[in-house]
């Protein structure tokens, strides 16, 4: 999702410069907003657990059956692993209200400038925190990619 919303970007940001028309300003600025909020997200779920394999009514794993078919016994039932599981949707309620509000406010620029700031400091804030407390999410692999993806594109 980051780096679809990274190129919706860069066509907005294309299409502003082109036409500097009202329509594209909106569409190179909200996605920027959109890609804060989904880096919060990242990182805010980077270090949940992870999900427990599926385990078949004789204590093995689904892939450690026989004929390989998978389907060797009843599941236990899984919960999920997200360390905050109505993340998205808050976040996503926060994506909808941050459109509604820089069209009702397309005049007052500041708002604009108020909420990516906000965004943006909450941002920087958590990746600081993380490797100023040496997070076990700084030794991860993935997680250099994404801080590395995210420090490049601002």
């Amino acid at each position: 999702i980051a780096y679809f919303i990274l190129v919706l970007i860069g066509v907005g940001s294309a299409c502003l410069h082109a036409t500097l028309h009202w329509v594209y300003q909106s569409s190179d600025e909200l996605p920027m907003v959109y890609l804060i909020t989904t880096y919060i997200y990242i990182f805010l779920e980077l270090e949940s657990p992870p999900k427990p394999k599926r385990i078949n009514n004789r204590g093995h794993d689904d892939d450690d059956d026989d004929d390989g078919s998978g389907s060797g016994g009843v599941h236990k039932k899984l919960s999920t692993s997200s360390r905050y599981p109505n993340l998205s949707l808050h976040l996503s309620l926060l994506m909808v209200v941050n459109t509604i509000i820089y069209y009702k406010f397309q005049n007052l620029y500041w708002v604009f400038l108020l909420t990516f700031g906000l965004g943006l400091t909450s941002y920087v804030t958590m990746v600081g925190r993380m490797f100023y407390k040496g997070s076990t999410m700084t030794k991860n692999h993935i997680s250099k990619k994404v801080i590395a993806l995210s420090v490049v594109s601002y």
